[in-house]
């Protein structure tokens, strides 16, 4: 996970792309965005250009990637692990 006030600033300058997670981003040619900072959520670790994002941002809000007691739901870390280059931000609250 990472600390959001460590992004300040850091792309100053630079596109970004904020992309939702419907399913109106199947027929969209995604590929343009592989070489750009691209801040997703949830599951769009699924989609097929994920693996190939060079700056991927995820953020995580939805309580169904958590089994709460046990971690995270498995199939979503396979996704997850498709990119390495991935930075993350989860939401964490104690309820």
């Amino acid at each position: 996970m990472t600390d959001l006030k460590k992004l300040h600033n850091k792309y100053k300058g630079k596109r970004c792309f904020i992309l939702g997670n419907g399913p109106s981003l199947k027929s969209q040619n995604l590929n343009l965005l592989i070489n750009e900072h691209v801040f997703f959520s949830n599951w769009f670790t699924l989609h097929d250009v994920y693996s190939k994002l060079r700056h991927p941002y995820w953020c995580v809000r939805d309580c169904r990637f958590w089994e709460y007691g046990s971690g995270f739901v498995p199939n979503f870390i396979e996704s997850f692990q498709k990119n390495p280059k991935t930075t993350s931000f989860f939401e964490v609250t104690s309820e």
